[in-house]
């Protein structure tokens, strides 16, 4: 009660430096005090004498970074005067009109650590797996509490990043009826026992589930995938909670067009990875990778960087192999990363040895981006479909050419890439032949403007931020 104590006697302060100001001619007038509040910035209009105050409090200069205190700037609440200068980060402005109980409450939520329950079945590698690991190292970072409902009791990729004693377990076998009420006893149990704030489903089969447990607690739904089934019964499925996040422009147009998801449910938050995981490797770790991938040296190393599936196209680059002439093709080494014990590993090396280039292709099972694409001369993205494309991103901060199919996500990276067709041969053929003629040289001025601007859009901190952003605005319609 002292700090609301506080917050109440800056309104008497705020009235009586009201007349201070009309009296004196002046525009602003700065207020400290010793207990919870760090200051108060009174901007008062000189035409009627109103004022507005913008009250600093320690709990809520909680990060630096202004991206993540953008969350606070809500519509409610207001961005305060713009030529008034605030250089300590978060801050919020409130004018003596409003309740100071109501500024109270909002001060008193965010002085506790946000819980956040993520839920994915695809914990164990690909990109929404890289995505909900991005998601949770940097909420952990900065001090969120995170815990995950997935269908690996390990954590998958997220073992040793949250604690053993926040992982939760379910299936998420939603076409089988038996299956989705276990799944749903299964959330229930977790959320019955375990209090969040905020729940964030990666998956429609996710979603879901979640809504058939009746969750108190409001809920997000990303969507990562464009090949979903559409039809009307499969639109049954479609659960977006509170909110729904695309990945990228092209997502959002999917969902309004072919899942009837409204538009303004939905906000646009393209993915992001961790730079400081994507150094170049040392002379001494390329040397070891080439030997391990079995890499003769002065070849052209092209890598296709996904899991192993009819959709993502590798076959595409074996047939443009193929039309080149032999001088051409034997300067090249493809290197595939993506687990082998899939079912449609055997099958592409069928085809690839009916090619007559199987030679060419090495299937290094799964591994770190930074190796294979720090291998790498310049990074083949040809699949079929795809939500986004995070392999790009990778590419881009290893300092390699992205030549990738215009899919989904291309609009955003348009500019930093070579987009080709999925299944244009002829160009693919043609990128080829360009490469092995002249190199990738006459590339690095694209490659040097993707790494900048890659830095300032794709970071997995600015990916974070934005869902929090997001969560912030739930969990303000709701009255938390």
């Amino acid at each position: 009660m002292q700090e609301l104590d506080c917050i109440l006697n800056i309104r008497d302060c705020c009235i009586q430096a009201i007349h201070a100001v009309g009296r004196n001619g002046l525009r602003f007038v700065q207020v400290r005090f010793e207990c919870c509040v760090t200051a108060v910035f009174l901007y008062v209009n000189m035409n009627d004498y109103s004022a507005k105050s913008i009250i600093l409090t320690p709990s809520l200069l909680e990060w630096e970074n202004d991206t993540w205190g953008t969350p606070y700037m809500s519509k409610k609440w207001g961005r305060g005067p713009t030529n008034c200068e605030c250089r300590t980060g978060l801050w919020e402005c409130v004018s003596t009109e409003q309740s100071v109980i109501d500024f109270w409450r909002h001060y008193h939520m965010n002085k506790r650590k946000m819980r956040v329950l993520l839920v994915s079945a695809k914990v164990r590698a690909g990109g929404e797996a890289a995505h909900v690991t991005a998601l949770a190292k940097e909420f952990i970072k900065k001090g969120i509490d995170v815990s995950l409902l997935s269908t690996d009791p390990t954590g998958g990729m997220m073992a040793g990043i949250i604690p053993e004693d926040k992982l939760f377990f379910t299936e998420f076998r939603n076409h089988n009826p038996l299956q989705t009420a276990m799944n749903t006893a299964a959330i229930r149990k977790v959320l019955s026992e375990h209090a969040f704030d905020i729940i964030h489903c990666h998956g429609r089969d996710n979603a879901f589930a979640v809504r058939m447990a009746g969750p108190k607690q409001p809920y997000v739904y990303t969507c990562h995938s464009m090949s979903v089934q559409t039809d009307f019964m499969h639109r049954m499925l479609n659960s977006t909670g509170d909110a729904a996040i695309a990945v990228s422009g092209d997502t959002k147009e999917f969902m309004i067009r072919e899942l009837k998801i409204p538009e303004e449910k939905i906000t646009v938050i393209e993915n992001g990875v961790d730079p400081t995981q994507l150094r170049k490797l040392t002379e001494g770790e390329k040397r070891w990778l080439y030997t391990n991938y079995l890499i003769p040296e002065g070849k052209i190393v092209a890598a296709i960087h996904g899991r192993i599936d009819p959709r993502k196209n590798h076959i595409m680059i074996g047939k443009a192999l193929a039309n080149l002439p032999e001088d051409e093709r034997s300067k090249f080494v493809i290197l595939c990363s993506g687990i082998r014990e899939v079912p449609g590993y055997d099958p592409l090396v069928s085809q690839l040895r009916e090619l007559g280039v199987l030679q060419q292709f090495r299937f290094t099972g799964w591994t770190e981006p930074r190796n294979i694409l720090g291998c790498a001369d310049l990074l083949l993205g040809p699949s079929q479909t795809e939500s986004f494309m995070m392999s790009a991103l990778e590419g881009f901060f290893m300092d390699i050419p992205v030549i990738r199919s215009k899919t989904g996500g291309y609009s955003e990276m348009k500019d930093l890439c070579i987009g080709i067709d999925a299944d244009d041969l002829k160009g693919w053929t043609e990128i080829l032949h360009r490469v092995a003629v002249r190199g990738t040289d006459d590339m690095k001025p694209m490659v040097d403007t993707a790494h900048s601007e890659a830095l300032r859009r794709f970071t997995s901190e600015a990916m974070a931020a934005k869902v929090y952003r997001v969560y912030r605005e739930v969990l303000r319609g709701r009255g938390r």
